[in-house]
């Protein structure tokens, strides 16, 4: 298994969410994970997954934004960062 390691460089008080997927658009979803701003986090992505997407929500309390990052390739040494 390999992992992606989320920088999470947002505004204080943000919260993100990351979802792992493995088409463009909904389902095939496998992992996820959140945390608060300035706090990093990771995902595993398993050796059979050869291409993946991810879904990144940021919570700024009042409002929400969406993007998508894809199709990522599964090399052992993504490291994504929120700023």
């Amino acid at each position: 298994d390999h992992k992606v390691r989320i920088h999470n460089k947002i505004m204080a008080g943000t919260h993100t969410l990351v979802t792992t997927s493995l088409t463009n658009g909904e389902g095939g979803q496998f992992a996820s994970k959140g945390a608060i701003a300035h706090k990093g986090y990771s995902l595993t992505i398993p050796d059979n997954v050869s291409s993946y997407y991810l879904d990144f929500v940021v919570d700024q309390g009042i409002s929400e934004s969406f993007t998508r990052r894809g199709p990522i390739t599964n090399n052992g040494i993504n490291v994504i960062t929120f700023m």
